[in-house]
């Protein structure tokens, strides 16, 4: 199963080594870039376990020209908690 990041960058024809290299221009480190590729941050059983994600998954978005909340996932119970997360993770398409 591919990743919201992965799904997104097919959108726009971005292989995984053109991601890498820009993420790598903004100063991001290759373990958190493939963990961001991975979508390893997408799985969580508390929405502050991505905290150390946030700036990161900021300068995904950039690279895929997307808002930063595209790439957080949907999940039930963060939606009561966090109703922006619903809000910038609409598809616009």
């Amino acid at each position: 199963m591919k990743s919201i990041v992965q799904e997104l960058a097919e959108k726009i024809n971005m292989t995984a080594d053109e991601f890498a290299g820009e993420m790598r221009k903004r100063g991001c480190s290759e373990p958190t870039i493939l963990k961001i590729w991975r979508g390893d941050y997408e799985h969580y059983k508390n929405f502050k376990d991505n905290d150390i994600y946030l700036s990161n998954l900021r300068k995904a978005a950039f690279v895929l020209r997307v808002p930063t909340g595209r790439l957080l996932p949907i999940r039930k119970q963060n939606v009561q908690s966090h109703p922006w997360v619903l809000l910038y993770n609409q598809d616009g398409d």
